[in-house]
């Protein structure tokens, strides 16, 4: 998924990025127990659903907070050196992603307003401390035991839709349960 050689466009009629702490956390402590369970198993951790464009870009359909949260968790962990995740009509939020791969991730906390949200979750990610046998473990820890887990064993499950999917109403049928 975050090969360089791909690019994940949220186009317009995706909401913003919305997951909190709560939702960041149970994501970390999923992953973190699926290594501690068996560190030479891959882990599945859900889909990713696109629509390849006619210029070779993904567009997603179903699984923006996801990826949006495993980019930035990645980034922070040092597996991924360049953004492969691009909001259309958003240029703050390109902004953001623009400086926070290109920083050692002090800038970041000057930019715009609008992204906030995003800021706040890369410090729930380093806030996040996760269980082990009844006892917290905190980012320093926890983060240098999986970043090996989470490039070669964590999976996202790719699914291309039909190009000639209606892409509205699709987007429609798998988005009406979530926050809107």
């Amino acid at each position: 998924i975050f090969d360089a050689k791909n690019r994940y466009i949220i186009p317009l009629y995706q909401r913003n990025y919305a997951w909190g702490k709560e939702q960041i956390e149970a994501l970390i402590q999923d992953i973190y127990e699926a290594y501690a369970k068996n560190q030479k198993s891959n882990y599945y951790i859900g889909s990713l659903v696109v629509l390849r464009r006619h210029n070779g870009d993904y567009e997603v359909i179903d699984g923006q907070q996801r990826l949006t949260t495993l980019s930035l968790l990645t980034k922070i962990l040092k597996i991924t050196k360049t953004p492969v995740l691009y909001y259309e009509s958003r240029p703050e939020v390109e902004e953001f992603f623009e400086e926070f791969y290109e920083s050692n991730e002090a800038t970041y906390k000057t930019m715009k307003p609008q992204t906030h949200y995003l800021r706040e979750a890369v410090e729930y990610i380093k806030e996040t401390k996760v269980l082990e046998r009844g006892k917290e473990m905190p980012f320093e820890e926890w983060s240098e035991k999986i970043q090996d887990y989470l490039e070669d064993n964590v999976i996202l499950v790719k699914t291309e839709i039909p190009e000639d999917t209606d892409v509205a109403t699709y987007f429609e049928i798998m988005n009406n349960r979530g926050e809107q």
